[in-house]
């Protein structure tokens, strides 16, 4: 099955900055009317780029930023707002210079989660959007292997220590790995990975429900084995054909499997992966098409209608060009009832995303 290159025009291939920055807003605007938040925090971040061969940014890079968040508190007595200590869901936005100039300085606006784990230690979680300042597709420079696209993907996971006060402020100090890339939107898309240290605080609004029994309320689950599928569309750019060519390419991921569901925040699963790129049509050599096929596994935490999935993944025959074996997939869903789910998820290699999947899901 060889399908042509998508050929792309207007809004979708050269988004606009503007518009999805003004739509977030408006996002967060109304979410903000509508329901008070019970904590806002602001925080001082540090840290350096991971270095990636063939570039000035093997010197780790230094970083240094800013960021502010609203948090709202799942206060209510639900089993799984209990079971993870009744986390914040919140809103992010930050800045960080980065030394060098290279694609410039990184804005940044998401949602976060953060939900305490014991003894003053809490998982942290923002996915959103990154704009750095001078990508590619702005400065043309050939060292900038990096960012193409003004607007990409942001990832970060860390853990933060905090310590309380009496008037109920809090005081915290984290580390994170934060990525960002655009999936091959736009070229190049080496994407940048950092290390992030920070020193926070967060105050209270005045919002803030009173504090719900923390005893865990009893529930009666008898564990499940399903099997499921699914299937996440996507586009790409290729990485073979010159940097002035913006075609685009079709992808898609089919997956077939069986998951268990062992805890109400818990369930794991195993898979076969059927992944189809054309951009890749270049490597296939004697391969009839740009198929490949791998088994993949993954962890999954729940929270209330969202799910957040880790996987690992070993490609069967993709390796025929000495590529990676191995890729991992990270993702986030939200469920519609009836055992279906949409979310997205990106399948990721040491230094860039391969292609984002959009992706429906079902439990039969």
């Amino acid at each position: 099955m060889n399908l042509p290159p998508i050929r792309c025009s207007g809004f979708l291939c050269r988004p606009s900055v503007k518009r999805t920055f003004a739509a977030f807003v408006l996002l967060a605007f109304s979410t903000v009317i509508m329901s008070q938040p019970t904590d806002y925090g602001i925080s001082l971040t540090g840290g350096r780029v991971i270095p990636v061969n063939g570039s000035r940014y093997e010197a780790f890079t230094p970083t240094f930023g800013v960021s502010a968040d609203l948090y709202w508190q799942k206060n209510d007595q639900r089993y799984w707002t209990q079971y993870w200590h009744h986390p914040f869901f919140g809103l992010h936005a930050g800045f960080a210079f980065l030394q060098g100039d290279l694609v410039g300085n990184r804005l940044e606006v998401g949602g976060l989660v953060q939900a305490p784990i014991a003894y003053g230690f809490s998982w942290n979680f923002n996915v959103g959007f990154s704009f750095y300042t001078k990508p590619y597709s702005r400065t043309l420079n050939e060292e900038n292997i990096f960012i193409g696209s003004y607007l990409n993907v942001l990832i970060s996971a860390g853990f933060l220590y905090e310590i309380p006060r009496r008037d109920g402020t809090t005081f915290s100090i984290g580390g994170h790995v934060v990525h960002s890339s655009n999936g091959y939107t736009q070229k190049p898309n080496r994407g940048l990975n950092f290390i992030q240290l920070e020193l926070g605080c967060r105050l209270p609004t005045g919002h803030q429900q009173p504090e719900p029994d923390t005893i865990l309320s009893h529930f009666d689950y008898k564990p499940t084995f399903r099997p499921y599928l699914s299937i996440s569309p996507s586009f790409v750019m290729s990485r073979n054909d010159p940097i002035d060519v913006h075609k685009y390419y079709f992808a898609y991921t089919l997956q077939g499997g069986l998951i268990s569901h062992f805890h109400p925040c818990f369930s794991f699963g195993v898979n076969a992966d059927m992944m189809y790129n054309y951009a890749h049509r270049k490597l296939a050599n004697d391969h009839e098409a740009p198929v490949y096929w791998g088994l993949s596994a993954f962890g999954e935490s729940h929270w209330g209608p969202i799910t957040l999935r880790m996987g690992a993944g070993h490609y069967l025959d993709y390796y025929w060009q000495n590529w990676e074996q191995w890729y991992l997939r990270m993702g986030v869903y939200y469920s519609l009832g009836n055992r279906q789910r949409l979310g997205v998820a990106m399948k990721v290699h040491y230094d860039h995303i391969d292609y984002i999947e959009w992706t429906y899901m079902i439990e039969i």
